[in-house]
């Protein structure tokens, strides 16, 4: 499996490297004014527009990579060595020339024709399709194949075009347990590739369904959807933006500065200024939310290569920047660029994958919304040197990508599937699915209560949690190959069974579903029917860090910063299972948590890679108070959020759950690997 190499942040080189990319950026920053005329007021980021009138593609050379992070604000659409392109108006462009920029080349950016097939009546593969042309091709798929397509729509462009959604599963009118994989094509109006794939795909979906094994198999085992025309608008007119001139891929939901949310415990999102600028969004963004996507493939062109988040970075630099499943991302990459030639052949991107920001930084991106907010696993496939080639390279394309997009939506079975429900009444319940050691969160669909967390080979710990419910820890699990291991879990509701979740922030008015807030008073009645505070008072403070899906994990009190010291809960006496998670999103340095639980010790580390740590320790009060305090040789106490569970008092309505081979109407369990070929 390959990693990227370990940075040492204290080394001097890095830190002087650091510190002039911060002062050119600045330097930048004073410098690289664009006009108020180049870009009209919005709503969102300034690299997503609005631009409208005549547009450029301008060729920059840098002499240094470090002048990147300078370009913020404007629309970089592809970097290759030192040359970089940007799609400007005339006034990016004069700033540009101010600031300084080595500009080898301004360009006006031309609309593109489909391609026509000549002398082929009817449909061909061999051309480009517009919007009439595809919503006729998928209205007559779900036609001649009813029982396997539905087609539905998203909501309309801004010029008023359908955004179709179909799907195609074996019984498409049941919700059933099993994975949903998305792909989506044609974000940018003018990548053109990824629609055909796309259409290719659930062509051969649909007519090799029952004579071909693998293809049976994925179809029965799973759900997929495809969009395969994202910008209509921008498709029509061969532009890279909407009818309002906006980027699409750079305007999604950016919450470094706010709350974060997810599909569980975050405030709902005001979505109004996306459906007046970009309904192409809004409207994908809800019908995202209404599924619970494992997988997802979104297609765009301007090179070859697959790229996994992050797509940003916290400082803005173009560095490698993981996330928590770094290794997971670069397996799931692997599987679709080694069936890929051109792409495994790369001699850029060697391999065919590349960290989305180890190559250049998108700010607003869907990749990374996808990630942070649905849990989702987003690659971006990059199809084509050429963002709009000849319609003759269109059998070349579906001849490298038609195995690969096969094994990745395959991929969706791996790792660890189940279903949670309520111990008590036996119905679904929906509630987050994250495994210990990784900041990241799968959620379950809430009409089935059913989830799919894709890992690699291993033994994990699951942790299930919802609002009103006690978390339960299920260690253990073990996942062997690419086949899937079920893991069905009960959670006891905190009628059934005492549990407690508090909260520590500043008083700033948030208060997260299914806990209590600690605002850091002394130990007293909290109105709420429990007791618990400090010594003295505590620090308190909140970090809002780019990547956090957790809103519990951005407050803290600082146990070692000021007065307070000691927290304390009142609880009757008895066995307790006490999960802590603590941590600073902004410490970049390595720490060491320690903290004392009663008579136990709750003892981890946090990195710049891994700022929070959590786990679970197994205490007895005998005084009516459940205590926390510094333990020797700590060095940042940050604590976050507390549960406390009464271990002693189960309601004997839950049962641990136990792994097992996953079970399936059609021996899912024996799905072919992903090594075999294509649609044989």
């Amino acid at each position: 499996m390959l990693t990227p190499p370990e940075e040492d942040t204290m080394d001097p080189s890095r830190i002087a490297a650091r510190l002039l990319a911060a002062l050119l950026a600045l330097f930048a920053a004073l410098t690289v004014q664009i006009p108020s005329s180049a870009v009209a007021a919005s709503p969102f980021p300034k690299a997503a527009g609005p631009r409208q009138g005549p547009l450029f593609e301008v060729t920059l050379e840098l002499a240094d990579r470090s002048r990147i992070s300078a370009l913020a604000g404007f629309d970089v659409t592809r970097i290759k060595g030192e040359t970089v392109l940007v799609s400007a108006t005339k006034a990016e462009v004069a700033a540009l020339r101010r600031a300084g920029f080595a500009i080898r080349e301004v360009r006006a950016k031309e609309e593109r024709r489909r391609g026509k097939a000549s002398g082929r009546p009817g449909w061909s593969w061999d051309q480009f399709h517009d919007h009439a042309q595809v919503t006729t091709f998928i209205q007559d798929l779900a036609a001649r194949f009813p029982q396997l397509v539905r087609v539905e729509s998203m909501g309309r462009s801004v010029e008023g075009r359908e955004l179709w959604a179909v799907k195609i599963t074996d019984n498409p009118d049941q919700q059933e347990v099993e994975p949903e994989v998305r792909f989506a094509a044609n974000i940018h109006g003018d990548e053109v590739v990824g629609v055909e794939m796309i259409l290719r795909f659930m062509d051969q979906l649909t007519r090799y369904y029952g004579r071909s094994r693998r293809v049976t198999a994925l179809v029965d085992s799973t759900e997929l959807w495809f969009v395969p025309m994202w910008n209509p608008d921008g498709n029509d007119a061969g532009s890279r933006y909407n009818a309002n001139g906006y980027d699409l891929n750079r305007v999604f939901p950016d919450e470094a500065d706010s709350v974060p949310s997810n599909l569980l415990l975050g405030p709902p999102r005001d979505l109004s200024a996306l459906d007046a600028e970009a309904p192409e969004i809004s409207a994908f963004m809800r019908f995202s939310e209404r599924h619970r996507f494992v997988l997802g493939l979104s297609f765009h062109g301007g090179a070859v290569v697959t790229v996994y988040p992050w797509s940003t970075s916290p400082d803005g630099y173009s560095v490698y920047t993981p996330t928590p499943d770094d290794g997971l991302f670069i397996a799931l990459s692997k599987t679709y660029a080694s069936r890929h030639l051109p792409m495994r052949e790369s001699s850029e991107f060697p391999g065919g994958f590349y960290n989305s920001a180890n190559w250049y930084t998108v700010n607003a991106c869907s990749q990374d919304w996808a990630y942070k907010v649905t849990g989702m696993f987003d690659l971006d496939i990059e199809l084509s040197e050429q963002k709009w080639p000849s319609a003759s390279s269109l059998r070349g394309h579906w001849a490298h990508n038609q195995a690969a997009m096969l094994a990745l939506a395959e991929a969706s079975r791996w790792g660890i599937h189940g279903v949670v429900t309520d111990s008590v009444t036996g119905r679904p319940v929906s509630a987050s699915v994250k495994v210990e050691g990784y900041d990241h969160l799968t959620f379950t669909d809430p009409d089935l209560g059913d989830y799919h967390r894709p890992l690699q080979p291993g033994t994990y710990t699951l942790l299930v949690s919802a609002p009103g419910y006690a978390t339960r820890e299920v260690a253990n699990v073990a996942v062997f190959g690419a086949a899937p291991t079920r893991l069905d879990v009960t959670l006891e509701p905190v009628s059934a069974r005492p549990a407690y979740k508090i909260d520590f922030r500043p008083a700033d008015g948030v208060v997260l579903e299914g806990f209590e807030v600690d605002n850091g008073r002394v130990f007293g009645p909290r109105g709420n029917g429990l007791s618990y505070g400090w010594d003295a008072a505590p620090c308190l403070d909140s970090r809002r860090h780019l990547f956090s899906q957790d809103a519990s994990f951005d407050a803290f009190a600082d146990m070692q910063g000021c007065a307070g010291r000691v927290w304390e809960l009142a609880v009757p006496n008895g066995s307790y299972r006490v999960r802590l998670v603590a941590g600073d999103a902004a410490e970049e340095s390595s720490s060491a948590v320690r903290i004392s639980v009663e008579d136990g010790l709750f003892a981890a580390g946090t990195t710049a890679a891994s700022r929070w740590a959590e786990g679970s320790v197994l205490v007895t009060v005998a005084d009516g108070r459940l205590t926390l305090r510094n333990a020797p040789r700590a060095t940042r106490n940050a604590l976050c959020a507390v549960e406390v569970i009464r271990e002693d008092a189960r309601s004997g309505a839950g049962r641990a759950a136990r792994p097992l081979s996953l079970p399936s109407r059609r021996s899912v369990g024996g799905l072919p690997g992903p090594s075999l070929p294509a649609m044989r």
